[in-house]
């Protein structure tokens, strides 16, 4: 198979060949991979190249090396024994996924699954590049982003199905205009949907039956002891998955491989921190790596901290990036003393500390350090988790008495220490505490309840219903029946371009939301359960579908001034 455009060839004189006065360590990207497709003719994808198809969509050979997955019936018959044809092609692919070739004296190129063609330098660090096929159907060599090319799993993910789709789309093109057919732009894709819809579950079945993941590994010859370093360490820095290694992971892995045995050896634990404080700790100082992150995480977050981190690690931080939206070593210090100060020696529960945090964000409204505001009332949270530790709540019921509690202590003029009196009292004492509080307030807000610029009636569709909130009473009792803030402090932060809204699904109240006005349209804001706890992706999906039903007021709203 020929490509379908000429290409510079080499001379005879190995002298030529190898430039040596190119500094390919300096070379952006996008010149290596021209340089490599330059020098390496035989590197060739598998479609794309635009071969001679006119005689599979004109009824050519009639009998398929192996017929392909059914869902092809109501193809034409020409345009099916092009399928049958193709994956063939895609077979043979799969039997030999990888081309290797030696270029340039010390440096490895492989053609993995004709999809990707990867760099190896001297030093083991991977340049990774991708066929792809331009508007004209001219197929070339361009950069890859490294941290989305996963090398465990290449063939498993699927993603060079995309790149065999690509081609195969200008393929058909091709073939059509050889026979003298027309097509539409979009008649390519839809076919290429077609098909892939037949195949690619049958495909991806094959891989995994062949392993072919592994198989790759092993003929890329890639650092085990770095491929491990890379999932151990810094993957999770990047909320990877446990079966993730980018090209990105592995190429810092082998600049710190060093470091990472180290720590391997000595403290494996600290593993996952290390990515985050890379640049603030050396070798070269003299000192032990874990000493060096035992003083950096002592200053911060006290002996307590340490320990935590040494002795569970990674469990600690694995929800890190869903709390904080970022991944750093300042959130995973703040996390690290929120289970200090509410799980004591051991790790904070998961619902004690989804308790405490969404008293003062969610996942639409991430703060950037939580401790920082439960350190004003530090003691009396303190006393809440160990109170909690001994007697977590067994069921809804208790649970709101907890909900209530917390939201007494985070007020602004809730307590923020209790003596040991109170503390010999127990729960129950802080349970009557909280409900006078309660009251209390319910009082003020009665008495000081106004009427809010809210003008939209309900919107209900089916078997939901928006209830919007239009006095501060309505916002207070929402707060106080889902167990959130809404109302609490500071009264509600309304304008013109707010309505916030209690959700009821067949009958039954589940939640909140805010729908803010956006040009000509309002959208969803947010929205959260009970507790502040999240909603799930569908009814999050159905609250959008009813925020289309709300109109537009008579005045100014929705951002038109």
């Amino acid at each position: 198979m020929q490509n379908q455009s000429p290409m510079p060839c080499p001379s005879d004189g190995p002298e030529e060949i190898v430039h040596e006065y190119i500094n390919l360590d300096t070379m952006p990207d996008e010149a290596l991979a021209s340089l490599v497709e330059i020098e390496l003719p035989n590197l060739t994808p598998r479609f794309g190249l635009m071969p001679d198809l006119a005689s599979f969509v004109d009824g050519g050979p009639r009998t398929p090396a192996c017929a392909p997955p059914p869902g092809l019936d109501a193809l034409p018959a020409g345009e099916k024994l092009h399928w049958h044809v193709s994956w063939d092609r895609i077979l043979q692919m799969l039997n030999e996924p990888v081309q290797a070739f030696t270029w340039r004296g010390d440096k490895r190129v492989f053609n993995v699954l004709r999809s990707w063609v990867l760099v190896i330098w001297a030093d083991g660090r991977i340049t990774p590049l991708r066929w792809r096929t331009r508007s004209c159907g001219v197929v070339r060599l361009t950069p890859a982003i490294s941290n989305e090319l996963n090398l465990a799993q290449l063939a498993s993910e699927g993603g060079w199905l995309a790149v065999v789709s690509e081609g195969m789309k200008w393929e058909l093109v091709h073939a059509h205009m050889q026979l003298g057919h027309a097509m539409t732009a979009q008649e390519p894709r839809t076919k290429n949907q077609q098909m892939f819809a037949a195949f690619r579950d049958s495909l991806l079945a094959q891989v995994r039956q062949m392993h072919l993941d592994s198989r790759i590994q092993s003929l890329l010859g890639l650092d085990c002891a770095a491929v491990g370093h890379a999932q151990a360490a810094y993957g999770l820095k990047h909320h990877a998955g446990a079966n993730e290694v980018t090209v990105a992971s592995y190429n810092w892995a082998l600049s710190q491989f060093l470091e990472l045995e180290t720590l391997q050896r000595e403290s494996p634990h600290l593993l996952p921190f290390y990515p985050l404080v890379a640049d603030e700790v050396s070798l070269l100082t003299g000192h032990e790596l874990t000493y060096q992150i035992k003083r950096l995480v002592t200053r911060a977050v006290g002996r307590t901290g340490w320990m935590l981190m040494l002795r569970h690690g990674r469990h600690l931080f694995v929800d890190v990036h869903e709390r904080y939206g970022v991944n750093d070593a300042a959130a995973w210090l703040d996390l690290l003393q929120l289970h200090s100060l509410l799980g004591g020696d051991a790790p904070a529960p998961r619902p004690l500390l989804d308790l405490v945090m969404r008293q003062f964000g969610n996942q639409f409204s991430q703060r950037r350090a939580y401790f920082a505001p439960v350190q004003k009332a530090q003691q009396a949270w303190a006393h809440f988790g160990d109170l909690w530790r001994k007697a977590p709540p067994a069921n809804e019921r208790e649970m709101d008495n907890w909900a209530l509690v917390a939201g007494w202590i985070a007020d602004p003029l809730g307590p923020s220490r209790f003596d040991a009196c109170q503390r010999s009292l127990g729960f129950d004492h802080l349970v009557r505490k909280a409900r006078a509080w309660e009251e209390n307030r319910s009082a003020w807000v009665s008495v000081h309840n106004a009427l809010l610029p809210v003008w939209h009636a309900a919107v209900s569709d089916s078997d939901w219903d928006l209830r919007f909130l239009k006095d501060r009473t309505a916002f207070w009792k929402e707060g106080t029946d889902m167990g959130h803030c809404l109302g609490r402090r500071g009264g509600p932060s309304l304008g013109l371009c707010k309505l916030f809204a209690s959700v009821f699904f067949q009958g039954q109240h589940i939640g909140t939301a805010l729908y803010t006005g956006q040009g000509d349209h309002w959208a969803l804001a947010e929205a959260h359960g009970k507790y502040n706890q999240p909603l799930s992706a569908q009814q999050l999906r159905a609250l959008r579908r009813l925020g289309k039903r709300i109109c537009q007021p008579a005045y100014p709203c929705g951002g038109r001034r």
